[in-house]
């Protein structure tokens, strides 16, 4: 981009648009920084506004949880937290209302935090556990119905913690399935943006030759 803002051809005026962008020189770069500046820009601003649940943006979380391969992973890391830190509140002994106050706290999620109001309700009105996570009406159902068999069983606590084992393990499986897809994906872009200029740059070559092979 820069080049071609330098360099003028042998008749004079512009170099011709190679890259097919519309940017020539030192403005040009400038303009492509700029719009990669603004985007990274916005990106920061969404992480930002999801982490901090600016406009209560947090609220957005079951639609995230309708990707494909990465909605339920992403679930999943939310459950672990939830069930590691209620494990250990039935462990030291806590009432419900605290206990799923705190669970739904570690999760750093607005959304499952305000959750837990429906969660108190249910329990005053003589629901069991597991009938007040469902009546939260935000967890799956596979992971009430192991709620429920712990409460049948008699081993809260053990049960909370055998469960929170297993989604720790697939937390972790879940965080390596996503760092390994943004790598594919950051390459894949890299790809596709390196093959979109070669080609540009090959049509402009192909182009060039094809008329100087053409007859005075």
């Amino acid at each position: 981009i820069l080049l071609m803002g330098l360099l003028t051809p042998a008749g004079g005026g512009q170099m011709p648009d190679i890259l097919g962008l519309g940017l020539r020189g030192g403005d040009g770069v400038i303009k492509l920084w700029s719009l990669l500046g603004v985007a990274l820009l916005g990106i920061a601003i969404v992480l930002l506004c999801f982490k901090r649940n600016y406009f209560g943006i947090q609220n957005l979380a079951p639609v995230l949880y309708l990707i494909p391969y990465v909605g339920k992973r992403l679930q999943t890391i939310t459950l672990s937290r939830f069930c590691q830190t209620f494990a250990l509140a039935l462990e030291v002994g806590l009432d419900p209302f605290r206990g799923i106050t705190i669970a739904m706290d570690s999760t750093g999620s607005e959304y499952y935090r305000a959750a837990s109001k429906d969660a108190h309700v249910a329990i005053r009105e003589g629901a069991s556990l597991s009938g007040a996570l469902h009546a939260a009406a935000i967890f799956p159902d596979d992971f009430i119905a192991r709620v429920d068999m712990a409460e049948h069983s008699g081993t809260d606590a053990e049960s909370m913690n055998h469960l929170a084992r297993e989604y720790r393990e697939q937390a972790e499986m879940a965080i390596q399935f996503m760092a390994v897809a943004a790598t594919m994906l950051v390459r894949l872009i890299v790809m596709c943006g390196i093959v979109y200029f070669i080609l540009k740059i090959a049509m402009f070559y192909v182009g060039a030759l094809n008329s100087a092979m053409e007859p005075i």
